[in-house]
């Protein structure tokens, strides 16, 4: 990994093959899961993912350790009680395939480096805005 790499990963806290990401909110109702059959599991994050992956292969250069086949990764989520005024915090676990962290990777990176080609065009004039292409189903 280059130092463009370094620059674009905040990973709040992470040790071993770990990985663990600080959450505010304001309803757990929309928060990540720990329920592998839930639609918000948190193991779909593509956020932690992308942070697995690339702390996977960092720790692994650094300690020696070879890469497990699962990286260990945790919301760490913070809520102020509506009722009561007071702090509510949850632990949400879970387990990613360092396969499948690699492969949201690559497309993440790859989705970034079209941007990056889009922007460089629109700032040389050689597109304008209205000319760059539009996927309205995203915007579900």
């Amino acid at each position: 990994m280059g130092d463009t790499e370094r620059l674009l990963l905040k990973i709040d806290y992470a040790y071993g093959f770990n990985i663990e990401d600080h959450k505010s909110c304001t309803n757990f109702n929309y928060s990540t899961v720990s329920d592998p059959k839930h639609e918000r599991y948190i193991g779909n994050d593509v956020q932690l993912k992308c942070y697995a992956y690339w702390w996977a292969k960092e720790y692994s250069e650094m300690s020696g350790e070879p890469i497990p086949d699962e990286i260990s990764i945790c919301h760490n989520q913070f809520m102020i009680d509506p009722r009561k005024g007071t702090p509510v915090v949850r632990k949400v676990p879970g387990m990613v395939k360092y396969s499948d962290c690699e492969a949201t990777w690559n497309e993440v990176y790859k989705s970034a480096l079209r941007q990056m080609d889009y922007r460089l065009k629109v700032h040389n004039g050689e597109m304008k805005v209205s000319q760059l292409p539009r996927d309205v189903s995203a915007c579900g």
